[in-house]
């Protein structure tokens, strides 16, 4: 990486695999001075199902409020131990978000965790962390998800 890194982008699931994503994207930033930019996406509901009395704006609104707090948590812990940071929740399909977002804030570097699915559950639900690999407009450091205890 010949030029400085200056801004990281690192999504969240706020799953543990995506928290250890984080803690490596945190540790960068802070060895390299840069920005953190943390991004949690809130996918659309798949078409099709009936979800009956179900207020499905307003339930997309409670997942972007919540999202919105748990980041504010995280990047609070953050700017604690002396790394820059903010954040973005934004709405649509992850990985396109993600790549989208890492062209828009010009980041040097994507952070991203795998949840190391395998077989017939990667065929259905895709790689989000192999997308970006192959679409990101800048490095991307796949981070493995941690190992059960």
């Amino acid at each position: 990486m010949a030029n400085k890194i200056r801004t990281i982008l690192c999504p969240t699931d706020f799953s543990p695999a995506a928290q250890a994503a984080v803690d490596e994207a945190g540790d960068l930033a802070k060895s390299f001075s840069a920005e953190l930019v943390l991004v949690h996406v809130v996918a659309p509901l798949p078409a099709g199902p009936s979800y009956g009395s179900l207020n499905v704006p307003e339930f997309l609104m409670e997942l972007h409020k919540e999202a919105d707090k748990r980041l504010t948590e995280l990047a609070k812990k953050l700017t604690g131990a002396g790394i820059k940071s903010r954040h973005r929740v934004l709405d649509g399909v992850p990985y396109e978000k993600i790549v989208e977002t890492a062209k828009k804030e010009k980041a040097d570097m994507v952070v991203i965790s795998t949840h190391g699915r395998t077989g017939v559950r990667r065929m259905v639900f895709g790689s989000v962390a192999e997308k970006v690999l192959k679409l990101a407009p800048c490095p991307v450091l796949v981070v493995p998800a941690p190992k059960p205890a």
